[in-house]
């Protein structure tokens, strides 16, 4: 029971950690340097989450496509935000399984571009 109960906070460390707070604080290993390039990384992220989102949400023909690699790609990560403790060996260990979600993200941003203009003209 224990194990469900923490997995929303898992899925949300998989997905999102290191957060914004850990960006600025000084590493031991990589110093305050490394520290705000991947807070830059991760706000990279954070805005192609929103792109991901909105291109599940609104591109219904992709689904067909898309849906092994994204359940996979879920799936996975939330076993590694189970699993490590770490968070910077999770950043590393969960690069390969976002690579469906910088695609979708970066579609998706297009896609809010193309809609604002089209909404605009």
């Amino acid at each position: 029971m224990d194990l469900i109960a923490y997995t929303p906070r898992a899925t949300q460390i998989g997905f999102l950690a290191p957060f914004p707070r850990q960006w600025i604080e000084q590493g031991r290993d990589v110093g305050l340097v490394g520290r705000v390039i991947v807070g830059f990384e991760t706000l990279l992220w954070y805005i192609l989450i929103i792109g991901s989102l909105f291109c599940l949400c609104k591109r219904k023909d992709l689904w067909e496509a898309l849906l092994l690699s994204v359940m996979l790609s879920v799936a996975v990560i939330i076993f590694l935000g189970l699993m490590v403790t770490n968070v910077g060996t999770l950043y590393r260990m969960r690069m390969g399984y976002l690579i469906p979600f910088y695609i979708l993200g970066v579609h998706g941003l297009y896609s809010l571009v193309i809609q604002y203009r089209s909404e605009k003209s």
